[in-house]
């Protein structure tokens, strides 16, 4: 059989019988043999995994079919980009969404959870050119049609691997509804809003100042942005130069005053923009620059003078309080111009070298022509002073370009009336953030709302579907209702062109909540069943980026909110509180994690990347050095159950989650400790005849254990329920683990075996089936965190019908408060806290648990005495007293002899405080010769305790991380927690030590004192 039982004669005498209908059950199920002997052996996710997905595509397909008649939950997936491969970041959002998918399903509701991947515009033009870069071309080579079938054809093979990937996940999605972003109804959805945000005049067309990406030419979001802070001088290398460009500096020059023996002195960071000067602007309450009103300066590189203008919002204290203007790259300085009708220079071009009008310098690149200007700053006597300076440099995230603010003719949405009502609706509670500390980012965002910059200069995405004629813009779904639109307007035309442009990214992901379920037509099915959407969970990262403007835009084209609930996770880090990044080296791959992966493969990856550009040379050193650091040894394979229980463990509700591969190792134990628990349960049921679950009554007579057990499940039940009703997934995985580690397995179990070993069948047929109906419980409240597994193991419980654990009803609080007991569960606290106590004592001290004797002494002596044989099962030691503090220990008890508070020759005697009313005394008696050999033991283990608290405390010393970014709070915390565990251990090893010594004096005097009276005699 596969469930093997350590009693063997009695397990193959049962077997042989095949007592119940159950077994040809599980013979069939375990067809496979060898594969599932090695999966009970050794948990290995490979062997079962690939097997469960097959069985939940069929599944899946029949329920389908099977309508539900329970209210229905709608829910989107944040669309990943299909510019590679899924990241942790991904698999904490799909983790999270699918167990809350789960739970909601197997309480009756009809779970829509809708699947789509985003075309990712800069994203995936960025990889798309790479590769033509590789084969010699670039995308003006092909022409845009030629271009865009290319990057269609990357699309297809990529957007095929990232829905495997979510596929192997193991997620509860309906593929059936599956889109992408640049699909024909989205793109139809996508033309629709254009055409009726356009219509209703809230579209516009100027030129502004806009993010500008060199390497792409073309605008990119503020999201898109990257901001490298640097504190002073730093070398960065920036993409078209052959040598690092230098940052963080203060450029301070003067600007000679016309007619006057005076100089301003103003400061830049940037002083190739002083091609672009058009003005010196002072604060008129500046008394310094009293005398200057109205006059003019010199420009150092041209013949032009510019006006000193006067202006408030110029800080007096900042540098010399004297600013120059550059509207055409400044965004503060474009206002500034705006006030005073300054004139507009554009300097820079759209590669990132320098116009025509820059007289010498055009054509240069800008930072060489920085360098140059510098240099003839200092030529003309110019150049006061040059130092370090703290700043923050923008960076494409794509390209690692630095951005330049150019003015360009771009496309703007006004959301001044849409921003309104988000705030409106947040402030009223109509819409709820969670957590609610993300509120006030919300806030600003929308205080401060300005026109949204929603074209691109690209050729993958959503062309705008706006058109030009001599008279001026339509927009159409296409050219023949342009042309038709223009001459109804103007009558005839001469000429039309659409827009080259495309659309930001975002605004067809902020479509998704209503286009994914049929908008524009509101009088769908889908539509009007699906939207809006019952809750909304990402990232904290888009929250303005992408909720605020899914709020927006679906508040305006369908007169509702997407949602009224958002629910925001934290940002994935690595151990240390870090970003993952490649520039770091410190990324993850959630695959790695999954299959396991060594050293050695790992740098493989790592050099794959660097081959097909994904990575610079930098970072492919920086990463192997970091990964080397990390994962001496690789990580091991841990399964999609442990990575998927790891995230959603952790607090996913801060701002930052910690991911540790070591933390999914230990989950996976935790998988194999269910595993443990099913099949010693299941073994002994069909030891006991156990052929269906058979949930206890109040009426049956059950142990004090069993009552105990029942009411913990019930317990955690409410909690777990309690934790996902609130959206906090972690909180109910936590829950589960203390229940199932702590109370199931590590206490109940163990109180179990004395129950299955009586000679009353009753007691043990009682015992089995608390214990079948305790796993069966947990093993359906585990369902949604570890799916995997659980789908497995449930298919070995003792019952009749064959229904996968995912399909069967979620335990509920209602079903189960009966059972609450809290007088019960208070009286074994006490009983447990002292079981600690006395574990923790024999653990630190290296005793044998069957030669102590333990004397318990409390204030609670009634409780402990009326469950001692839960202590005594527990504790399993020589011999257990129980009394209350100052009661006298008689002769008959065995331990007259010993006195509590005070060492003995022939023994020791261990104390420690459970609580104020509560301590243990362990005493062991031992032979000189066993205790010398105690003594060797705990010796060595001082002296391994001494150094761990050394290399503890090097690692948070100020020295050791001298040049280094001061450790995250949540490492010093741990470091802190391990130091003070090691010093208290060290503590009582010291006690130990010196009550060994004590005794060892006192047996020698107790020796010589023989010796003389035997000498005297």
């Amino acid at each position: 059989m596969f469930w093997q039982h350590p009693c063997s004669v009695r397990w193959c005498l049962i077997s042989a019988r095949n007592i119940h209908s159950g077994v040809s059950r599980r013979q069939k199920l375990i067809s496979d043999t060898e594969t599932f002997k090695n999966f009970i052996q050794g948990n290995a996710p490979a062997l079962y995994e690939a097997r469960v997905l097959d069985e939940w595509k069929t599944l899946w397909a029949q329920r389908k079919s099977q309508d539900r008649n329970g209210k229905t939950i709608s829910m989107l997936l944040p669309p990943p980009n299909i510019t590679g491969n899924l990241h942790l970041g991904h698999v904490l959002t799909v983790s999270v969404q699918d167990v809350l998918a789960r739970w909601y399903h197997m309480q009756g509701f009809n779970v829509v959870w809708i699947p789509g991947t985003d075309h990712a515009g800069i994203a995936t033009q960025v990889v798309v050119e790479k590769s033509l870069k590789k084969e010699g071309l670039s995308r003006h080579n092909l022409g845009r049609d030629a271009f865009i079938n290319r990057v269609k054809k990357w699309q297809q093979d990529k957007g095929g691997h990232i829905t495997e990937q979510l596929t192997k996940l193991g997620l509860r999605l309906d593929w059936s509804r599956e889109y992408f972003t640049m699909d024909e109804h989205q793109t139809q959805a996508v033309k629709h809003a254009i055409i009726q945000l356009f219509d209703d005049e809230l579209l516009y067309r100027e030129n502004a100042l806009v993010n500008w990406c060199c390497v792409l030419k073309s605008t990119i979001s503020d999201v898109e942005v990257d901001h490298i802070l640097v504190e002073g001088k730093t070398e960065l290398k920036v993409p078209g130069y052959d040598k690092p460009v230098v940052f963080g500096q203060l450029y301070n020059f003067a600007y000679k005053v016309c007619d006057s023996d005076e100089e301003i002195v103003v400061s830049t960071t940037r002083p190739e923009t002083i091609l672009g000067d058009v003005a010196i602007a002072v604060n008129p309450k500046d008394s310094r620059y009293a005398h200057l009103h109205r006059a003019m300066v010199q420009h150092p590189f041209s013949d032009s003078k510019l006006p000193i203008v006067l202006d408030e919002t110029v800080e007096i204290e900042f540098g010399t309080g004297a600013m120059k203007v550059t509207p055409a790259h400044d965004k503060t300085d474009f206002q500034i111009s705006r006030k005073h009708k300054l004139p507009v220079i554009e300097i820079i071009n759209e590669d990132g070298t320098l116009k025509e009008n820059c007289g010498e310098y055009k054509g240069l690149k800008r930072f060489d022509a920085r360098k140059k200007i510098i240099e003839d700053l200092d030529s003309k006597g110019l150049l006061r002073s040059v130092q370090d300076h703290e700043m923050s440099i923008p960076v494409c995230s794509r390209t690692r370009d630095v951005i330049e603010l150019i003015l360009k003719p771009q496309w703007f949405l006004d959301c001044k009336q849409m921003g309104e009502k988000a705030l409106e609706v947040v402030r009223t509670g109509e819409l709820t953030i969670e957590p609610s500390n993300h509120i006030p980012a919300w806030n600003i965002w929308f205080e401060n709302t300005e026109a949204w910059c929603i074209s691109r200069q690209l050729w993958w995405g959503h062309r705008l579907p706006l058109y030009h004629c001599e008279h001026g813009w339509v927009a159409a779904h296409d050219v023949e209702e342009a042309k038709k639109k223009a001459e109804a307007k103007w009558g005839t035309i001469t000429m039309l062109e659409q827009d080259e442009d495309v659309l930001d990214t975002w605004f067809s992901s902020a479509l998704l909540p209503f286009s994914s379920v049929g908008w524009p037509n509101t009088n769908s099915s889908d539509f009007q069943q699906l939207y809006p959407l019952t809750f909304m969970e990402t990232g904290h990262d888009i929250l303005c980026f992408w909720v605020a403007r899914m709020v927006m835009l679906g508040s305006f084209f369908t007169g509702q909110l997407p949602f009224s609930k958002v629910i925001l996770h934290g940002m994935i880090c690595d151990s240390q509180g870090r970003k993952m990044s490649k520039s770091l080296g410190n990324t993850i791959e959630p695959e790695h994690v999954v299959s396991g992966i060594s050293l050695q493969d790992m740098n493989k990856t790592l050099k794959t990347s660097l081959d097909t550009g994904v990575i610079t040379a930098d970072e492919y050193q920086t990463s192997l050095k970091t990964q080397k650091s990390l994962f001496p040894q690789g990580i091991p394979e841990c399964g999609t159950d442990a990575l998927r229980y790891t995230l959603c463990s952790q607090t996913v509700s801060n701002t930052i989650v910690h991911f540790d591969p070591n933390t999914c190792a230990l989950n996976k134990r935790f998988g194999n400790k269910i595993l443990n628990l099913s099949k010693f349960t299941c073994c002994h049921a069909e030891l006991l005849g156990i052929t269906e679950i058979q949930c206890p009554t109040e009426l049956s007579p059950l142990t004090v254990p069993e009552r105990w057990i029942l009411s913990r499940l019930a317990n955690t039940i409410s909690e777990v329920n309690t934790s996902l009703e609130s959206f906090n997934v972690h909180l109910a995985a936590r829950s589960l683990k203390d229940f199932l580690y702590g109370d199931l397995c590590d206490i109940f179990v163990e109180l179990s075996k004395y129950l299955l070993a009586s000679e009353d069948e009753r007691v043990c047929l009682s015992a089995g089936n608390t214990l079948v109906t305790s796993l069966d419980a947990s093993l359906r409240l585990m369902s949604p965190f570890m799916p995997f597994l659980m789908h497995i193991l449930y298919k070995y419980l003792p019952r009749r019908s064959d229904q996968s654990v995912s399909e069967c009803s979620y335990p509920l609080s209602l079903d189960w408060s009966h059972w609450r007991d809290a007088t019960l569960e208070e009286e074994i606290a006490t009983v447990l806290d002292v079981v600690s106590a006395i574990r923790r004592i024999t653990s630190v001290n290296n005793i044998a648990g069957k030669v102590a004797d333990v004397v318990i002494t409390s204030q609670d002596h009634t409780v402990l005495s009326k469950h001692s044989d839960i202590l005594s099962n527990l504790v399993r030691t020589k011999s257990l007293l129980i009394t209350s503090p100052g009661e006298s220990i008689g002769d008959s008890s065995g331990y007259a002899s010993v006195d509590l508070n005070k060492q003995q020759s022939n023994s020791f005697t261990f104390s420690d405080t459970v609580s104020p009313s509560t301590s243990v005394h362990i005493i062991v008696r031992n032979s000189e010769k066993s205790v010398t050999q105690h003594e060797k033991l705990m010796r060595d283990k001082r002296k391994r305790l001494k150094k761990e608290i050394e290399k503890t405390m090097k690692l948070m010393s100020p020295e050791k991380r001298k040049g280094k970014k001061p450790l995250p709070e949540h490492v010093q915390e741990g470091f802190m927690n391990k130091l003070n565990s090691l010093q208290e251990e060290l503590s009582q090893v010291e006690t130990f030590l010196e009550m060994a010594k004590d005794a060892s004096r006192i047996r020698h005097a107790d020796q010589l004192s023989k010796d003389q009276q035997n000498g005297v005699s």
